[in-house]
């Protein structure tokens, strides 16, 4: 389930952004690092109200993105509309997306797709992996293959620069090139 703020905007939002509005120039950097920080504190009262009130055992938020586990459909179904009410009522935010499916189709959860035994990167990740190859931005293809390093989606994506974009792969730290062929590089 992911959320998003909704149109008005509560008291605690105005309060973090009140040091921005001054008329000194803020450091991005800064600003960057307080959405975690905010959504941290913002969005506790939902951690308790889902864990106490709703009881649920198998729950994990990082920021606005939350997913349950472990309940049939009826109380997932029930559930997700008291969570509805709670986050309109108490916090004055909506979800923007959300799911009720079964964990064997996986879990799109913070920038992966997981199963029980393996994760790979989303479906938009590959493409802008392709894009980025297509068009030789080397920096954008190293930050995606950072964000695959322990998904099950490095090979594929490793093997795809090797075949199709082989001066990019070329250019590439020998991190990744060894982690194709692990025997070859230690000879």
């Amino acid at each position: 389930l992911l959320m998003e703020p909704a149109v008005e905007r509560s008291e605690m939002g105005e309060a973090f952004e009140a040091p921005i509005e001054s008329s000194e120039i803020q450091p991005i950097p800064i600003a960057i690092q307080q959405i975690p920080k905010t959504a941290l504190i913002y969005l506790n009262p939902l951690d308790h109200f889902i864990k106490r009130t709703l009881g649920a055992k198998r729950y994990c938020r990082y920021v606005d993105d939350f997913v349950i586990f472990g309940w049939p459909r009826q109380k997932c179904a029930a559930a997700l509309e008291e969570v509805k009410s709670f986050l309109r009522d108490r916090l004055r935010l909506e979800l923007s997306k959300f799911s009720i499916q079964p964990t064997a189709r996986g879990v799109n959860f913070v920038g992966y797709r997981t199963w029980r035994s393996t994760r790979f990167i989303r479906k938009h990740s590959l493409r802008r992996f392709t894009r980025s190859a297509r068009r030789g931005q080397l920096a954008s293809v190293i930050s995606i293959l950072g964000h695959a390093r322990h998904t099950g989606s490095l090979r594929h994506l490793l093997v795809t620069l090797k075949e199709h974009y082989h001066a990019i792969f070329d250019r590439l730290p020998q991190a990744y090139r060894r982690h194709l062929h692990p025997r070859a590089a230690t000879a």
